[in-house]
């Protein structure tokens, strides 16, 4: 349904235009589908607007989705790749406008955050689509994933002015390893270590022993299998910080863990090489990204009020508005108190 040369579809004209389109058109009904979390019908009508050559950079990202939903996280590096392509070919002149490159940095940090969510969904649920996605991985997918990634994140960051989306992708990179790139791994350690044998008589086995490759694929980072999972909107709010770290935050704190190890193994050269990418981490620190789930309630809150917020924030000079300020800092529950 939805291939990779739909995202070849010449758009440098749109760069420039209103995000979303007027009211009616396919590029706002393939953004408000895509706000209501309808990737597919976001990415059909994202289609129909490449194909009409009136779409914009967001329809791009939205017709990206429905390449990976629709023919599995494999082509994953594929579409990292075209979107690399596009950009060296649409901006070979020139970096585009201060307005365009927000414009992109939002959409294409918007699809690395969507696309590891998808990954972190399935994961979960271990459900057909999980499975679907373990089955069409191939083993060069970790070299050919980590190339074109590091390439397009390469390509943003020579383009774009501050960019926030290489971060979005680093966390889709962890999410990927995480899951792909260790299944892959296992499986070629199974395959090594397989040796000739008899077929075991039916009935013999453990009916309930799945693949080992894909066994290991499903057990948590303590190796004990991982329990099913119901669909996110049935499991509870909050269970432990750990359900709440996003695939970053748990490879931040193994990178924590080997830096505490070589310090204390006297390895001084290594620990330096460590310490330096966690400053580099900690330099840009963005909290959403390792702990999504904790702040998901506030944003959704704060997309709705926004705007009301923002008519309070217009006093933000104000003495009384100083006070409450002071207040809150020195006693949140003096603050709630008030009336």
């Amino acid at each position: 349904m939805f291939d990779l040369t739909g995202l070849q579809q010449p758009i440098i004209a749109q760069y420039d235009g209103p995000a979303e389109g007027p009211p009616g058109t396919l590029d706002r009904r393939a953004a408000q589908f895509a706000a209501a979390g309808d990737y597919l019908d976001a990415a059909r009508m994202a289609q129909r607007a490449l194909k009409t050559g009136a779409a914009s950079f967001e329809s791009i990202v939205y017709y990206s989705v429905g390449v990976l939903l629709d023919g599995g996280m494999s082509r994953l590096s594929e579409v990292l790749e075209e979107l690399n392509g596009r950009l060296a070919r649409d901006f070979a002149a020139g970096p585009p406008s201060p307005r365009t490159q927000k414009r992109i940095d939002a959409s294409l940090g918007w699809l690395f955050q969507t696309v590891g969510a998808q990954i972190a969904f399935h994961k979960a649920r271990r459900d057909d689509v999980w499975h679907a996605w373990l089955s069409g991985c191939d083993d060069d997918l970790p070299e050919r994933y980590g190339r074109h990634s590091a390439e397009l994140r390469q390509r943003i960051q020579a383009l774009l002015s501050r960019p926030l989306s290489p971060a979005r992708l680093e966390a889709l990179d962890a999410a990927v390893d995480a899951s792909f790139c260790q299944f892959i791994a296992s499986r070629r350690r199974d395959d090594d270590d397989a040796a000739p044998a008899e077929p075991a008589a039916s009935g013999d086995g453990d009916p309930d022993e799945s693949p080992a490759a894909e066994d290991e694929a499903l057990r948590d980072d303590d190796g004990e299998r991982a329990p099913s999972v119901p669909p996110r909107a049935e499991a509870p709010a909050f269970a432990s910080p750990d359900d709440e770290a996003s695939p970053l935050m748990v490879q931040l704190v193994r990178k924590l863990e080997a830096f505490y190890a070589l310090i204390d193994g006297g390895d001084l050269a290594r620990a330096s090489i460590v310490a330096a990418d966690i400053e580099r981490i900690r330099g840009n620190f963005d909290p959403v990204l390792y702990l999504p789930r904790l702040f998901a309630r506030y944003l959704d809150v704060l997309c709705r009020a926004g705007d009301d917020l923002m008519a309070h924030a217009a006093n933000d000079e104000s003495l009384s508005r100083q006070a409450l300020q002071k207040l809150y800092e020195a006693d949140i529950a003096a603050f709630l108190a008030r009336t």
